[in-house]
């Protein structure tokens, strides 16, 4: 009888693929996220807690990111939006006193954040 093999988590790359009630696995040192070709919308809370998150590239066939999707992800530093974005219904989770600089570059769409001092302790 074959044994089914368990799927390791302990990545630092995670592939969205948009799937209904998709969640990326918290607090697991997934560093970036990679999305499937397929995907369109980003769901309510689907990073929930991913906390050593930092590079997100969001591509151009995304139109919509839900509230929370984002939330949680305290290590960001690199957000590139897609192009074709209708919706941001998402918050990210970034205290002010955390925060020196944020830019947001067009046409590139890109957020950069840089932590203050007081962030990296």
């Amino acid at each position: 009888m074959p044994t089914e093999e368990i799927p390791d988590f302990t990545s630092t790359v995670y592939t969205y693929h948009g799937l209904d009630g998709e969640r990326a696995p918290e607090d697991t040192g997934t560093t970036e996220v990679i999305f499937a070709p397929s995907v369109t919308r980003i769901q309510d809370m689907v990073f929930l807690h991913c906390g050593s998150l930092k590079r997100v590239t969001i591509p151009d066939t995304v139109a919509h990111i839900e509230i929370g999707a984002l939330c949680g992800c305290d290590s960001l530093i690199f957000i590139r939006l897609s192009c074709n974005l209708v919706s941001l219904r998402c918050r990210l989770s970034m205290s002010a006193h955390h925060w020196k600089q944020s830019s947001f570059r067009q046409p590139s769409h890109t957020l950069v954040m840089k932590p203050s001092k007081a962030a990296n302790h």
